[in-house]
């Protein structure tokens, strides 16, 4: 293994017409000494057509496709794979968000000699590469508690990690497929040992996130029972180290958030009456008070819309919340 040696994991199925982007943000970037492995789920489009294509090209691209039972289980195949000293999870629509990611990340890591994680800032894209959003972090350590609670969360594709850190703690954990990089965050800045100063967020831009209607992501409703569910797993972990009280009081916030937005969207709460029933040990009979929907207050600050104003609908997609923006300017990435 090279001492500074970039994995990048992208776990790809049936993105085809996307992920051809990602490939050439990583073959234009300004450092060198990468690895591009792309673990496909038996795509039965022509993603790997395109893949072949560009690993006969250049060795450092790695293509595997086999079956696998959904995105936390192929990036740990590709971490299983994976050679490098820093790694990061890459999704097959997104991309990077200019030549000199690779470069800035590790001007970074050699700044921070301590650090085992370093998350950068994203642009959120439409599949039409209009410039919808643009992340709003700063520079500063981020301590682990802040990332337990979600205060801090990092953007997949812009976020580098050392691997043998991410093996040590057990990779991504399938059980929690929806939410499996937000619980693969948390385990990582907190599982014992937790290690003071060493994760980092800086407002350098990294990663395009690109919006589509098919994408994995799409649906908030699977996010909101995926925390719920992560919520309780972290209960009985005891290579987390908090107490019970901070655990519960996370878990707490985060079933009740699940249940206002379900009850919001008249989802059925069944999945959730189980979580429910796990974390309280007592029968689900009647829906907890609900508070504003978190996502409909956030969505209501973004579009400068009275809170208390009943009559707004609220998206229940990151598609319909970020397609609507009507203010939309071109993003310029033919760089690569």
């Amino acid at each position: 293994m090279k001492e500074d040696k970039i994995s990048i994991i992208v776990p790809s199925y049936n993105q085809g017409s996307y992920i051809e982007n990602v490939i050439k943000s990583t073959l234009n970037q300004t450092y060198s000494e990468w690895e591009l492995i792309i673990q496909d789920g038996a795509s039965k489009d022509n993603t790997k057509e395109i893949c072949e294509k560009y690993a006969l090209l250049d060795n450092r691209i790695i293509f595997f496709s086999e079956p696998d039972k959904g995105f936390a289980d192929a990036v740990n195949k590709a971490i299983d794979k994976a050679t490098g000293k820093w790694a990061i999870i890459q999704s097959s629509d997104d991309f990077f968000a200019s030549p000199y990611v690779f470069e800035e990340m590790l001007n970074i890591s050699k700044q921070f000699k301590s650090l085992k994680i370093i998350s950068g800032s994203a642009v959120v894209i439409d599949d039409n590469f209009n410039h919808l959003k643009t992340g709003d972090k700063k520079e500063s350590i981020v301590h682990a508690e802040s990332v337990y609670t979600l205060k801090d969360n990092f953007s997949q594709g812009a976020t580098f990690f050392l691997l043998d850190r991410a093996k040590e703690i057990g990779k991504l954990d399938p059980t929690v497929d929806m939410v499996a990089d937000t619980d693969f965050w948390i385990r990582y800045c907190c599982y014992y040992p937790i290690h003071i100063n060493s994760i980092y967020q800086t407002a350098r831009i990294w990663c395009c996130v690109l919006i589509q209607p098919n994408q994995r992501s799409a649906v908030f409703s699977n996010f909101y029972l995926g925390r719920a569910k992560m919520s309780i797993k972290h209960l009985s972990d005891s290579n987390i180290k908090y107490t019970d009280e901070f655990k519960r009081k996370q878990a707490d916030q985060l079933i009740e958030s699940a249940f206002s937005h379900f009850n919001l969207y008249n989802i059925d709460l069944s999945p959730l009456k189980k979580v429910y029933e796990k974390f309280y040990n007592k029968t689900y009979l009647k829906p907890t008070p609900i508070r504003h929907s978190p996502l409909k207050t956030w969505v209501k600050r973004k579009l400068g819309i009275k809170i208390n104003d009943p009559s707004f609908y609220t998206p229940n997609s990151i598609s319909e919340i970020y397609t609507s923006n009507n203010n939309k300017t071109g993003y310029n990435y033919k760089w690569f």
